[in-house]
């Protein structure tokens, strides 16, 4: 993990989204009661101290959503939540300019994949 990223701040990143993966399935086994149709893939890659990659995908319930829209603080897809998670996430992100997430819905998939590549820049010194 890049020395100069706060450990709490991945902690905080990753628990949110594990968390939404988390509710997001149980709401799939609730709705379809078919525990197949929920699933959870996750990837975690460090190259040393200048390269890091987190992705996580979840099985999504047939919903529109914006990935602009959820990042918002406030907007929620759930009953009886804030809506600050994702929007932590955003906040996280914009102190680190290295660090770059990525959303991207599709065939039924949420995938939430973040880099920390630190790298670049020393390598053009």
């Amino acid at each position: 993990m890049p020395d100069h990223i706060d450990e709490l701040d991945l902690v905080r990143i990753i628990g949110i989204t594990f968390d939404n993966a988390i509710e997001e399935s149980k709401a799939l086994i609730g709705e379809k009661h078919n525990i197949r149709s929920a699933e959870v893939q996750i990837m975690v890659y460090s190259d040393g101290p200048g390269e890091f990659e987190y992705e996580i995908r979840n099985r999504i319930q047939n919903k529109k959503i914006s990935t602009s829209q959820i990042q918002q603080r406030g907007f929620t897809t759930k009953k009886n939540h804030k809506g600050l998670g994702l929007a932590n996430i955003k906040e996280i992100e914009n102190k680190y300019p290295d660090m770059s997430i990525s959303y991207t819905i599709q065939d039924g998939w949420f995938d939430f994949y973040m880099t920390i590549d630190t790298e670049d820049g020393e390598e053009n010194e």
